[in-house]
This record gives structure tokens, sequence and C-alpha cells, in this order.
């Protein structure tokens, strides 16, 4: 019953500030780049799932702490405390069956009120990394006490000492610190998919792009004599023109996004890195037609090759092309990255009749008053011109407000755990009143009880951060190799976020244990020992 009381309550509060935190997520999303967001409206679906989760949740984990109450004799009942292990013991057994009933729910029911929000081949290895870190801290409490207690034995060796035999004697607040190990872990995971994001997403911009500014039309333009692509190649100090279109292909009954491009103009460049297939020869097949060139990722999840044929389904029937080189990244598309066809094809083979977009590049010395003439052609012709370094800044910034957005919702579970810390350590001082009389009594001061407190939550919140780094990490690059990035380009690691994650950790633990270490400290040595 107090399970049920408490879990309705936690639910419909949660609602309700859910309903809030939506509208402050989508107006900080409406400044993010070109996103349009209206007021956003909670399906009842969500609602629905959500409630039932806060009330199963509450139900699940409070069965066998019941069973146990239930099963206490009279005798027992009356001792000051029960035997710790025994406790530990009966938790992390239960702990294992709530978070499996909790995570079938997450993964499997709310994907599908919400619309299929995270797929469970990408969920379930994220939530075992997280169960495993849970389970695991109780074990490292030992090894990793007596590491993260150095610093602290420097300065007040003696509360060191005390703390660390508290945490030993008593391993039943682990379940505390595993909620700091996952708050501290997402904010990490979060940080190492925010640093590979954003060079993932502006590496096709240095890797890719031909030229130093990007003009985009509104309708597609035509190419050729007279057209757009004449008149910017005849300004004074560009040096290259290239015309660029995307389209939409189809493969074995699947979308297959295109973009159509002149080879020669890649070879001049120098753009385009070429893992398989000869670059030169892969770029003149594109211009003479009946090629393409794939990027890695859609190669490999199309399972072909250079020297392949690939079958190509359009209005007027089946098209063939050869695949002729395996670039590392290409064009980004709404599925992924896109292929690449020759112009002659996508205009004669694919009814391609324009170019949505002219890369232009400006010969050196010459790119002031270049591109002051491109600008002045582009607002007469109805296109939009940026330099390519503006994009790059523009995508940058886009995602670190998305992720400064993720990065406070993760941040939220960090201070509901730095909650469960004080919680504990204000059941914990007040279970151990006696013994900290006694200790009292043989001379402690009140300032070294404050202390030892203030030091036991810091190994606790240090150990929190450690496991919830690593944690955090391996999540982290989980996410990124499963969006599709690689290990051989290198995994970036968010040194910044996992210093700041470390010591939020520890100052974290240390501030909400601040409440009952000033209590356990003013307690007297009489009504201590008392137990009152």
């Amino acid at each position: 019953a107090q399970g049920l009381a408490l879990g309705l309550g936690g639910s419909i509060l949660g609602l309700a500030f859910g309903v809030a935190l939506a509208q402050l997520t989508a107006g900080w999303l409406r400044v993010v780049g070109t996103v349009s967001l209206d007021a956003p409206v909670v399906s009842p679906q969500v609602l629905a799932a959500s409630l039932a989760a806060g009330v199963l949740i509450t139900l699940v984990a409070s069965i066998e702490p019941a069973r146990r109450a239930a099963g206490v004799s009279p005798v027992a009942a009356l001792r000051a405390r029960a035997d710790p292990a025994a406790m530990v013991r009966a938790s992390t057994g239960w702990l294992i069956v709530v978070v499996a009933v909790v995570g079938g729910f997450a993964i499997v029911l709310l994907p599908v009120a919400a619309a299929g929000l995270v797929g469970a081949s990408r969920a379930v290895p994220v939530y075992a990394i997280l169960l495993l870190a849970v389970l695991l801290t109780p074990i490292l409490l030992g090894p990793l006490g007596r590491v993260v207690g150095l610093p602290f034995a420097l300065v007040l060796r003696l509360e060191e000492r005390l703390a660390r035999a508290a945490i030993s004697r008593d391993r039943g607040r682990t379940t505390t610190v595993g909620s700091l190990v996952v708050g501290l872990a997402m904010v990490v995971a979060l940080g190492t998919v925010a640093a590979n994001a954003r060079v993932a997403a502006t590496a096709w911009l240095s890797q890719v792009v031909p030229g130093d500014e990007i003009l985009t039309a509104i309708a597609p333009e035509p190419t050729g004599p007279g057209s757009v692509e004449e008149e910017l190649a005849g300004i004074e100090g560009v040096r290259l023109v290239t015309p660029i279109a995307s389209f939409d292909l189809a493969w074995a009954g699947t979308r297959l996004e295109a973009v159509a491009i002149h080879g020669h103009d890649f070879a001049a460049d120098g753009r385009l890195t070429f893992i398989a297939g000869d670059r030169t020869r892969a770029l003149e097949a594109i211009d003479d037609g009946g090629a393409v060139v794939l990027p890695r990722a859609r190669a490999e999840r199309m399972g072909v090759g250079v020297g392949d044929v690939i079958a190509l389904a359009t209005t007027s029937g089946l098209v063939e092309l050869q695949v002729v080189g395996v670039v590392d990244r290409s064009f980004p598309g709404r599925t992924g990255e896109a292929a690449l066809v020759g112009w002659s094809d996508a205009t004669e083979r694919f009814g391609l009749v324009g170019a949505d977009v002219f890369v232009v590049r400006y010969a050196a010395g010459l790119e002031a008053q270049a591109s002051a003439a491109v600008h002045d052609l582009a607002g007469q012709r109805a296109l939009t011109a940026a330099p390519v370094s503006q994009v790059e800044g523009a995508v940058g910034d886009a995602l670190d407000r998305v992720f400064a957005l993720l990065d406070l919702l993760a941040l939220a579970s960090v201070v509901i755990a730095a909650l469960g810390i004080a919680n504990t350590l204000s059941m914990d001082t007040w279970e151990r009143v006696r013994e900290l009389g006694m200790l009292r009594a043989a001379g402690m001061s009140r300032r070294q009880v404050w202390r030892s407190v203030l030091v036991e939550a810091g190994i606790l919140g240090a150990i929190g951060a450690i496991v919830g780094s690593l944690a955090g990490i391996a999540i982290g690059v989980l996410l990124v190799l499963t969006a599709g990035g690689r290990i051989e380009d290198g995994i970036r690691l968010p040194g910044t976020t996992i210093l700041l994650t470390m010591v939020l950790g520890v100052a974290l633990a240390m501030l909400a244990a601040a409440q009952p270490a000033r209590l356990a400290g003013r307690r007297s040595i009489v009504s201590a020992i008392r137990g009152s």
C-alpha cells in the first residue's frame, strides 16, 4: 500500500513536471537551425505509459522489502539492526529482478507507446552496461575505497579510516551509489556522443564538399550554357563551380539516396577519400556513365564492393550501374550517406532536371573580391550563399544546443542521486547513533564526527564517479559505433566532461552529506549512547 501511494504520488507529480519540461524543451529547440516546433502535445499513450511505469516500478520494488518485513520475527525486530551481509544479498538479488522488470518495460513497452523512440538493439546493450556497473559497485567498494581515500588520508587520516571502515561494514548503501553511477554515466556518455557527433557532422564539409562557398537554390537550376553555373564561372576569382543535386533511387525495395556530381571537379579538387578502387579511374567512369561510387557505410549495408553491378529501379525500368569505388565519406542524406553518380546518368537515365546546390572554389588571393561578386549574383538569382566555415559553425552550434539540453536532463538524474545520498547518510547516522556516541565518549570531537561523515560521502561520491565515468565511456563508444562511427577514425573522449564528472560526483555527495554530518556532530554524548 505504501509503494502504491508513493508510486501514484510520484508519477502524478512527474507527469506534471514532464509536461512543463516538454514546453521548455520545445522552446529551446526552436532556436536550433531551421527547426520549427509548435507547442508540444503530449499524447495520452505516453502519459498512460509513464503513469504505469511509475506505479509498476514502486510496486515491484516494494514486494521483496514487504515480504521480508512480514517475515521478521519479534526477536529479530527488537535487535538494533539486521545482519548487513544478509541485507546486501537480499537487496542485490531483488535489485536484479526490479531492473529486469523495469528494463523490459522501458525497452519494449515505452518505445511502442512513444512511436519507437529507441531501438531495442541499441537500448539493450546500454541497459546491460548500466546494470553491470551498478552490480559491480559493491564489489569495487573495498579496492576503490582505498585508492580514492588516499587524498583524504593526507589531510584527515583518522576520519578517512573511520569512513572506510563504515563503508566496509555496511555495503547496503551502494544502492544509492548505484543511482549516482547511472546519472554520471549518462553525463559522460552524452559527452562522448556529442564530441564524436560534432566531428562526424562536419567531416563531410572538409572531406567531401569541393569548395569555399555553398549556394543553395530554391528550385532545381539548369546547368550548362546560359545557366547560373556559367555566370558563376565567369566571375573573376572563381576557380571552380561544381553543381550538385540530390535525388532518390530504389534498390532491392529500399530507398537509396544519391547525389549527382561531375567527377572531374572532385578529381581536380582532391576531395573524396577512396578506400576501394582507383580514384582517378572511378571519377572518370562516373563522368562516362554507367558507374556509381558508394560510401563505406552504404556499401557495407548493401553487401557490395568494387566491380559489382547494382540494379536500380526507375519509372522506366531497371538501370544497372557498376560500383567503381568506395569512399570513406559521402554527402549526408536523410537516411545515411548518399551514393555518387555522374551528371549524364542523373539527367539521361534518372530524370534529373537541375542542380540544388552550387559549390564555388575561389582562386588564392582573390577570395574577398570574388565572394562579393558571388553574393551579388546570388541575390539576383534567388540563391542562398553561405561560406563552408559558416555552415560548419552553424552545425556545431546546433549540436551544442541539443546536447546541452540532454546534459541538463542527465544532470537531473545526478541531482536525484545526490538527494538519495543525503537520505541514505541521514538514515545511516541515525542508525549509528550509539556508535558515534561511543566515539565521542572515547574522545572524538564534534568536528571530527562531522568530518568523518563528509569524508565517507566524498569516498562514496568518488567511487560513483569512477565507475560512472567508465560505464559512460563504454556507453558512449557503443552509441557512436552503432550510429556509424568507426574505431579506426579514433573515438574522441570528452576529457573536460570526464574531469567535471569526477568533481561533480565528489562535490554533490559531500554537499548532500553536509546536513546529516552537522546533525551527527551536534548530538550530545548521553543522548547518542541512549540512542534517543
